[in-house]
């Protein structure tokens, strides 16, 4: 589709399809924390999935990136993910509530000298801001562009 300018209807299709998988995503984690799942875990999952995911699509529009994306400054297909999966996921209020108490709660315990699960709280609250800078640097280093 980018060989016969077509860039911009391929890029404006895949973020709108990521929206609406994310959408969903965000649906099934909210309905886990209905069922009262353990938040950390069922965010990190869904993280753990949207990464996986998002490497597999860069690899399939990899073309698109070089060229469309380059030339009309937008953000790299990879980029794109992760951020939709931070404003519509990470950002979904009740989902926001409920990361941020849960990690206040966590904070407390380990103050009250309680053993805490440091895997989840730590990979996840790391993991979230470590992959925006970096996917900032990536597009300002390579894009010449901000996010």
């Amino acid at each position: 589709m980018v060989l016969h300018k077509k860039g911009d209807k391929l890029y404006a299709g895949v973020r709108e399809e990521l929206s609406l998988h994310l959408l969903s995503v965000r649906q099934r984690v909210v309905d886990a924390l209905d069922a009262k799942s353990p938040v950390l875990q069922v965010v990190l999952e869904a993280w753990n999935d949207n990464k996986v995911a998002m490497n597999m699509i860069k690899d399939i529009l990899m073309y698109m990136d070089r060229v469309f994306v380059t030339q009309k400054g937008l953000d790299p297909v990879y980029t794109l993910g992760l951020h939709l999966f931070r404003d519509n996921v990470a950002k979904f209020e009740q989902i926001k509530h409920s990361l941020i108490e849960t990690m206040l709660a966590m904070v407390a315990a380990e103050r009250a000298g309680e053993i805490i699960d440091r895997y989840a709280s730590i990979t996840l609250s790391v993991t979230f801001y470590l992959v925006l800078f970096f996917s900032f640097l990536y597009s300002l280093l390579y894009f010449g562009g901000v996010i």
